[in-house]
């Protein structure tokens, strides 16, 4: 791996590593809006393109976050990184929104997720790494003590969330035996939980990038 050089830059750059991500990331998220948007369109279906609103609001913070990048900057610019990490607790709050419009009709009209029983595993092996990740990745870059790459895995963290939620969805639906109401108040529970945990990291970082830059 080391010897190869595109690899090695990969494995001993934290800045380039990151950027590939964000760009991984973006590219799935585009695509699943799209899809999602096409088919809302197609069906005529609320559910489909409050899902598609959401990723394609998450491709945009994403997006946001990659044209921050700048080898120059982060980690010696500390007025633009915190500016830009500012601005990112706001997008994140409009994600937040979006995500509270599917969570309302998870509860109201009891939509969600659907798998096959073969894929719903590779899903929540999935989630569970997603989640893992996030949390490790979080405190291992605190040490570089740059805000742009703080906002990135903070991003990384909610939409790890988002993906618990959207495993437990899935898993009731399939193997679930309590009926809607009882689904639906599971679903009603877990996303009012993950929406005020989201909220609560974008007002931090809001709260934290202001009180930075004054000292700055």
């Amino acid at each position: 791996v080391y010897k190869n050089k595109y690899t090695r830059v990969y494995m001993t750059d934290v800045l380039y590593r990151t950027k590939v991500s964000l760009c991984v990331s973006l590219t799935f998220n585009l695509c699943y809006a799209v899809v999602k948007f096409v088919y809302g369109c197609i069906e005529h279906s609320v559910w489909f393109g409050s899902v598609a609103v959401y990723y394609i609001i998450l491709s945009l913070l994403r997006f946001f976050l990659l044209r921050s990048y700048d080898g120059n900057i982060i980690g010696i610019d500390r007025v633009y990184e915190y500016k830009k990490y500012r601005l990112c607790s706001v997008m994140l709050i409009v994600v937040n929104i979006a995500l509270c419009s599917m969570v309302a009709q998870m509860v109201l009209k009891n939509y969600g997720y659907q798998y096959p029983e073969s894929v719903i595993y590779i899903v929540a092996m999935y989630t569970f790494y997603a989640v893992i990740s996030a949390v490790f990745n979080i405190i291992k870059y605190r040490k570089y003590n740059s805000p742009v790459l703080s906002a990135a895995k903070a991003i990384s963290f909610t939409t790890a969330l988002v993906s618990v939620l959207s495993l437990q969805t899935a898993m009731l639906t399939l193997f679930g035996e309590e009926g809607d109401m009882m689904r639906q108040k599971y679903n009603g529970m877990t996303g009012a939980c993950i929406c005020v945990i989201i909220l609560i990291i974008s007002v931090y970082m809001f709260v934290n990038a202001n009180r930075e830059l004054n000292k700055i």
